[in-house]
């Protein structure tokens, strides 16, 4: 199966087996609330990042003095994921190491991704086990992307994200996909990220220093997308300028310093789970349509 559908009474969503990528989320009165995926602008919808986030320098991952090849954000959002759970409201997709991952990624590992809607929300659950011996350094990251403007003939910038508490520390940007070292102000005032397209023309804003674990996206006239997370620790907002999308992205981990070109168990804010471990993250959207 290459691709399915879950709903409610509320929400649809569509789903592929490539990347285990929500490719749709609407409400049942009609309103899409994701990026179309548009491939003359950014050809994706919410993939997964794993088991890297942003790049490592020369595109390389060192382990126990061998290097391996590792692309931007790594390889699950390109691999068939396995179905092994399928009901009219959630599903379960699993990646496992194989050869062509080993090739890439010295490690065994199990990623479960589970999507389900309840109610008004979609919630997305990861699981990542280490059946290895060894322990299992990783990133692991979303990376939805949401209409913006969310209702057509809504000015973006009307558009908002409001954050649970105020977001006063400094924020990070990428460099080639690298973490640039160089601290920035908070572009965040009185909890409120007013969105305009000048944000991103450095990347994506990093808040590496995190102390929300829930957001809303909205404006004047929209519904409002809540979000909550579990687990991870930092966040990416990005789009680019001129496109039709906001990402919203928690994270668990950061691309890598320009300079760091050491282990990758190494790597600055790496997860790693001990042998026979396993860590839980997830988020959920709920989508708010009355005041």
């Amino acid at each position: 199966m290459d691709s399915f559908v879950i709903q409610n009474l509320f929400l649809r969503a569509d789903i592929k087996a490539q990347g285990a990528e929500l490719c749709s989320l609407r409400t049942l009165g009609g309103l899409d609330l994701l990026w179309d995926g548009n491939p003359s602008v950014w050809p994706r919808h919410s993939p997964h990042l794993f088991p890297v986030i942003g790049r490592l320098k020369d595109d390389t991952l060192h382990h126990q003095g061998r290097a391996y090849p590792m692309s931007a954000h790594g390889f699950a959002r390109g691999m068939a994921f396995r179905m092994v759970r399928l009901t009219r409201e959630d599903c379960t997709l699993v990646l496992k190491d194989d050869e062509r991952t080993r090739a890439m990624y010295p490690f065994p590992f199990e990623l479960r991704i589970n999507l389900a809607v309840e109610g008004p929300a979609l919630r997305v659950v990861y699981e990542l086990i280490n059946p290895g011996k060894e322990p299992l350094p990783a990133d692991l990251g979303a990376h939805p992307a949401f209409r913006w403007p969310l209702v057509p003939g809504v000015p973006k910038e009307d558009h908002r994200i409001k954050f649970e508490v105020p977001e006063a520390a400094p924020i990070r940007r990428q460099v080639a996909g690298l973490l640039d070292p160089d601290p920035r102000p908070t572009p965040v005032e009185d909890r409120t990220l007013r969105l305009r397209d000048e944000l991103f023309q450095d990347d994506v804003l990093i808040f590496g220093q995190l102390r929300s674990r829930r957001a809303r996206y909205d404006a004047p006239g929209t519904p409002v997308l809540e979000f909550r997370w579990e687990g991870f620790e930092q966040l990416g907002i990005w789009t680019k300028p001129g496109a039709g999308f906001i990402c919203i992205e928690p994270w668990r981990g950061l691309p890598s310093p320009p300079d760091f070109d050491g282990e990758f168990a190494g790597k600055p804010g790496i997860l790693v789970i001990p042998p026979g471990g396993r860590r839980c993250f997830r988020y959920t959207v709920t989508v708010i349509t009355e005041p």
